[in-house]
């Protein structure tokens, strides 16, 4: 009964898709969080991101709920610093996926990384009396030399 809406089990794809997906709710009456780290170490003969290529996908059944996504990068010598300010993927009653593309200064692309440096991913999923929020693909794209 996957994605089909009997057994108490929501429909969150259409009839054409089907996604790998993380799901996160909470009963509390005030909003929680919950954070995904991923993190990706750029190899030696890494480029340049291209841009307008990073996107993550999303999805929000309440308006107690919301998907929104940072780019940090991670550099061996310098440490961890923010490329540019968290994009919002999804809030309110959607009734099919959003994918949101990182722009401006939140863009890997303009964020100077090198080889050898991290790109780490923090996803904020937010809810709250028994809202939905849920994360799906994570896309990038760079070029090697």
């Amino acid at each position: 009964h996957v994605n089909d809406g009997t057994n108490r089990q929501p429909t969150i794809c259409g009839a054409s898709e089907t996604y790998n997906f993380y799901r996160w709710t909470s009963p509390q009456f005030t909003t929680q969080t919950y954070s995904i780290y991923v993190t990706y170490q750029l190899p030696t003969t890494f480029k340049s991101f291209a841009s307008g290529q990073t996107s993550l996908m999303g999805r929000t059944d309440s308006t107690n709920a919301s998907v929104q996504y940072q780019v940090y990068r991670n550099n061996p010598g310098t440490g961890l610093t923010a490329c540019g300010a968290a994009v919002s993927v999804s809030a309110g009653v959607q009734s099919s996926w959003q994918t949101k593309s990182a722009t401006g200064a939140a863009d890997p692309s303009t964020c100077s990384f090198v080889a050898g440096d991290s790109i780490v991913f923090k996803i904020d999923m937010t809810a709250n009396q028994n809202a939905n929020a849920y994360v799906g693909n994570l896309n990038f794209t760079f070029s090697n030399r």
